[in-house]
């Protein structure tokens, strides 16, 4: 048995991981902001840590002890920075794994595009997470890169129902599409095998 720290809260992604985790026999604690969600990551048989990601204190608290942490950073709507509000969670993300010397693994959520460093919006900030954690002695790191989440064509459905199109800027350029299952999958795969070394990438396509 092993002890973990799930970020994502029950997302489509966390939610699933946590499941295998715990079937698995492991120790398992999920951070959530949403009060709300506490009763459902108990019901999975993990224990719930409630707070925020822009907390210091508290995301250091949260990893002391455990061996194996998941990290993610969610999406900020409202914010007027997005990148500062980001980046502020990538340096307590740091600040927590330096002060916790029982953490000796990571499995990242990245994207496809964070080897580029810049110039991406929102990916930019994967693309930090993934370098300062890379900085990190005594710790073997796996970044999952996935590819563009299919489910974010839904959001076209209503110009689909009264125009008749989808809109979008790609032009003639291919792009490969992911489940967040499959994310899932692959992230426990890799946290329940642990198996890596060093600074690694996986892409989920």
């Amino acid at each position: 048995m092993k002890k973990y720290v799930i970020t994502g809260s029950v997302g489509h992604i966390s939610k699933p991981v946590i499941e295998g985790l715990i079937k698995a026999g492991n120790d398992v604690k999920v951070i959530t902001s949403n009060p709300g969600k506490v009763k459902e990551i108990e019901s999975l048989g993990a224990n719930a840590l409630t707070g925020s990601l822009f907390d210091a204190a508290f995301v250091t608290k949260a990893f002391e002890g455990t061996e194996v942490v998941y990290t993610m950073v969610p999406p900020i709507w409202q914010t007027n920075d997005w990148k500062a509000s980001q980046l502020e969670i990538v340096q307590n993300y740091v600040q927590a794994l330096k002060a916790n010397k029982s953490v000796k693994y990571i499995v990242n959520l990245s994207s496809v595009g964070a080897h580029l460093g810049s110039g991406t919006g929102p990916i930019d900030a994967v693309s930090a997470l993934e370098k300062e954690l890379n900085k990190l002695s005594g710790i073997q790191v796996k970044h999952l890169r996935p590819t563009f989440f299919f489910y974010n064509f839904l959001s076209q459905l209503p110009m689909l129902k009264h125009a008749g199109i989808m809109g979008g800027n790609y032009g003639e350029q291919k792009i490969a599409l992911v489940d967040p299952k499959d994310i899932a999958e692959a992230a426990l795969e890799e946290l329940l095998k642990l198996d890596f070394n060093g600074n690694s990438v996986r892409y989920i396509a």
